[in-house]
């Protein structure tokens, strides 16, 4: 039995999404890239211990209100076989933070490394393909609207996400 893999997540607002998506079509021919929609992970990889569960999850994301976040993105990067824009927002950094205490000693993160005072704001355009592309294919800044709770593939496949619940942002 595999044990289920969870990430929160931010996703932009819906006519940024699609352009993301069309140019994801445009390069890899799959809007989706590791099962996702366009997003920023707030809260990367991880399982649950066995005091937590799904239902403890989603709770924790109807208490989270925060309103709408808007990322400056100021370059595009490449980490190791991804491709993505590098923003900042300490907004984003505080809501971070809020959901690593929320779920601190009761869950197992993947690449711990990469949380906290290592965490870097990026949106993933693609993986597996660096395409030669202008640096202002997109906008400079993109707002978030909603942040959602997806279970990922528990393997190196990465060949799915589901979607849990999400929840809109205020305005």
């Amino acid at each position: 039995m595999n044990i289920k893999n969870y990430t929160f997540v931010l996703i932009p607002e819906k006519i940024t999404k699609e352009k993301i998506e069309n140019l994801r079509l445009e390069y890899t021919g799959n809007k989706l890239v590791d099962g996702l929609p366009p997003h920023i992970s707030i809260k990367r990889r991880f399982t649950l211990d066995k005091d937590l569960s799904e239902n403890d999850l989603k709770h924790i994301l109807d208490k989270f209100n925060t309103s709408k976040v808007t990322v400056h993105f100021n370059n595009m990067q490449k980490f190791s076989e991804v491709f993505a824009l590098v923003g900042e927002n300490s907004k984003l950094l505080d809501y971070h933070k809020k959901l690593l205490g929320e779920l601190e000693g009761k869950v197992k993160t993947k690449n711990p490394t990469f949380e906290g005072e290592g965490f870097k704001i990026h949106l993933t355009l693609f993986r597996g393909v660096s395409p030669n592309i202008a640096p202002n294919i997109l906008e400079k800044e993109i707002t978030f609207d909603k942040i959602c709770l997806y279970e990922l593939d528990p393997s190196t496949a990465r060949s799915f996400a589901n979607k849990i619940a999400c929840k809109s942002l205020k305005d």
